[in-house]
């Protein structure tokens, strides 16, 4: 449920984060990251993918098959890491 539509679209730059269990997706010649900013441009929760100023992709086997996704602006203490 989003509480604050108005937010949405993202029309600044950020970065994401994407933690990936034992399984990750091919790459294909794309990032595994690359078709989720395909899918949250489509749905309306990022402006832009050109606004992608950073991308971290992680594996953490202890999640399973599962994968999350961080989005957060340029900027913030984490994307300085």
């Amino acid at each position: 449920m989003v509480k604050a539509p108005m937010s949405f679209a993202l029309r600044e730059p950020f970065g994401i984060t994407g933690v990936f269990g034992s399984t990750k997706p091919p790459r294909g010649g794309h990032g595994a990251i690359d078709p989720i900013i395909e899918v949250l441009v489509d749905v309306g929760v990022l402006e832009d993918e050109r606004l992608e100023d950073w991308e971290r992709e992680l594996q953490d086997p202890d999640v399973g098959e599962l994968y999350t996704v961080t989005v957060e602006p340029t900027g913030t203490p984490v994307s300085s890491l």
